[in-house]
């Protein structure tokens, strides 16, 4: 009787144990949520680093639209390749200071100068300065007595390599070729060099400039201050994220940029080591990419041991202060190295 009961007992258990088969349609719901989850995991991990990759990978603009000696511009020029110390080169053109082109001579009348100024293009762009007609600028400059030097940094234009580090690598790309102009007999920078640049190209031109002796005067168009602080506040302007992702998507950029520092230095820790030099800052009153209160803070640190001036140019939009305002830009531009290059002014500049 014992026996038969305990078999029972074992059998009750054994019905407890079997489990129901899942619902095809239960399951299926469970499979998609699996997916979803998944999905969203994936994009949340590949989104910001893809945007943060595709920021400092600009496509690179090789296309050299406005040549020097184009038609409507006509000036005489030359091209150099530029060494570097990792052994690449930077393709470059130099302008030497030209009487105007009135169509009656075959030949070109140069100006002897020893004034050089050197561009420094921005992001996305090349020699010829697209986005800004900087070889219109370069005619106006050419003309004015001064020599020209302008060239592709690596990544961009005709130069080879890749990226573009915002300013990080450029100043250290820009301080070899001040070097190489100061140094070069066919490049004429006896007077002095100034280095004029745009957009994240005139951060590079303030934070080369400050430790070079023969750079006297920086014309910047529309810099940021810091590079850290800038991309906390308006790295979403660079990305598709929402603005809350901007500390990520700094990060990202610093760990995607490998061996290059992008905070090691500032355009505004630039400005404040430089002593004895002249700084003109340019920043339309309407820019919604880099705030018109970066050239502000700029200026007023560059003041502290320098001269500075600011412009601010009224209803023009990023980097548009040349483009809305042509001759008032140019006339800025050259009044303003009309100081820099009086002759107590080069003397002191270069003590």
């Amino acid at each position: 009787m014992n026996k038969v009961k305990t078999d029972n007992i074992s059998k009750k258990s054994e019905v407890k144990r079997e489990k129901k088969p899942m619902k095809p349609a239960l399951k299926a719901v469970l499979i998609a949520f699996g997916v979803i989850a998944g999905i969203i995991v994936i994009i949340a991990v590949v989104a910001p680093v893809s945007e943060a990759y595709l920021y400092l990978h600009p496509q690179k603009n090789e296309v050299l639209s406005t040549w020097p000696d184009d038609e409507q511009i006509g000036l005489y020029y030359d091209s150099y390749r530029i060494p570097l110390s990792d052994g690449s080169k930077l393709s470059a053109w130099y302008i030497p200071a030209q009487e105007p082109d009135d169509g009656s001579s075959t030949e070109f009348s140069y100006i002897d100068s020893g004034k050089l100024v050197i561009f420094s293009h921005n992001y996305g762009s090349n020699r010829c300065g697209e986005g800004v007609n900087a070889m219109w600028i370069a005619e106006a400059l050419s003309h004015a007595g001064h020599n020209v030097l302008t060239f592709d940094y690596s990544g961009s234009g005709k130069s080879v390599g890749s990226g573009y580090m915002l300013g990080a690598r450029e100043k250290n790309e820009l301080a070899q070729v001040i070097d190489f102009a100061h140094n070069n007999d066919t490049i004429d920078c006896s007077e002095g060099i100034t280095l004029f640049g745009w957009g994240y190209g005139a951060a590079s031109a303030l934070m080369a400039g400050a430790d070079k002796q023969c750079v006297v005067a920086v014309i910047s168009d529309s810099s940021y201050d810091d590079l850290d602080s800038y991309l906390s506040e308006h790295g979403d302007i660079w990305s598709s994220l929402p603005s809350w992702c901007n500390g990520l998507f700094k990060d990202l950029c610093s760990l995607l940029a490998g061996d290059t520092d992008l905070f090691e230095d500032s355009p505004l820790q630039a400005v404040r080591r430089s002593e004895g030099r002249h700084f003109l800052f340019i920043h339309s009153s309407s820019d919604n990419i880099i705030p018109q209160n970066c050239s502000q803070a700029l200026s007023s640190a560059a003041a502290e041991n320098n001269e500075s001036d600011i412009w601010i140019a009224q209803g023009a939009e990023h980097l548009e202060a040349y483009i809305e305002q042509g001759e008032n830009y140019i006339s800025r531009v050259l009044d303003f190295l009309d100081d820099v290059y009086a002759p107590a002014s080069v003397q002191t500049a270069q003590e």
